[in-house]
């Protein structure tokens, strides 16, 4: 391999890196309450799987990623593998366990996620400070309209900043970096 070629490949290899980090617009990201504490709760952020087969799609194409799944007991292990310019297939395991609300089907979605993470698809959701490690208030175990209304507009401001960061980083220099929002 000469060394235009490995440049060339870098290159590539750093777009799509880019391109399964980049942000998902603010209303394909949802939350759920956790770690209860009397009338308010933490939120965790997700994406539901079919925004993450999107990704993968948009990224690599649809005929060059794909899972396999293995099963153990009452969890599942979801391996992703993508093939990129002509490098063979890269593969990242995660695993999944059932949901409190789709049980099985959530088992395989969620491990289908967390493979997906090891990529950077939506990697950046974990990350306490969009929410500013707040707690929201909740009735029934579920978040108040004005709890769920703070936690888009934190989300929304958080994808807006990251989307204006970008463009001052395309402004700065010659790269084209690509956001989905």
């Amino acid at each position: 391999m000469t060394a235009k070629t490995e440049e060339a490949d870098s290159a590539d290899f750093e777009f799509v890196e880019k391109q399964l980090k980049a942000p998902f617009s603010p209303n394909k990201i949802k939350w759920r309450a956790s770690n209860f504490n009397g009338n308010k709760s933490s939120a965790l952020l997700y994406l539901d799987a079919r925004d993450v087969m999107d990704r993968l799609d948009e990224v690599f194409g649809i005929g060059r990623w794909m899972t396999d799944y293995t099963d153990l007991e009452t969890r599942c292990v979801c391996k992703l593998s993508v093939s990129f310019n002509g490098w063979g297939w890269t593969h990242k395991s995660d695993v999944g366990t059932q949901s409190t609300f789709e049980g099985e089907k959530g088992m395989y979605s969620d491990a289908l996620k967390r493979a997906a993470v090891q990529f950077g698809v939506g990697r950046y959701l974990y990350d306490d400070d969009i929410l500013e490690n707040k707690s929201f208030a909740i009735s029934n175990k579920r978040f108040t309209k004005e709890a769920g209304d703070e936690i888009y507009k934190l989300v929304e401001l958080h994808c807006w900043l990251f989307f204006r960061l970008l463009q001052t980083l395309r402004n700065s220099s010659n790269t084209t970096l690509i956001t989905r929002m």
